[in-house]
Parts: structure tokens; C-alpha cells; sequence
């Protein structure tokens, strides 16, 4: 629960901090899923060298 706030926390303090254009929503998705590719290939690297 802890990180979870933590992680809020983080993500309003970016938002604040950037007075710059307001992002598009599938800018938002476009970097959200290029995130959950990184890191899909982080766990698969990992299990590979579990093997």
C-alpha cells in the first residue's frame, strides 16, 4: 500500500512540475505500452536465466 501512495505521489508531483501541453490520451497509451514492453522483456530475460 505504501508504494502505491508512493507512486501517486510521484505521478502528481510530475504533472505539477511540467506546465508544458497537456498530453493525448493515445500518447499516453502509445508510452504505456512501449513501458509494459520493456519491462515484459525484463521478466522474460529473468525467467530465461532462472531455466
Amino acid at each position: 500500500m505504501k508504494s502505491m501512495i508512493e507512486r501517486m505521489q510521484k505521478m502528481r508531483d510530475m504533472t505539477e512540475g511540467s506546465p508544458g501541453p497537456a498530453v493525448s490520451p493515445v500518447d499516453r497509451l502509445a508510452t504505456l505500452g512501449q513501458r509494459l514492453s520493456e519491462r515484459g522483456a525484463a521478466i522474460t530475460k529473468v525467467a530465461e536465466a532462472a531455466e
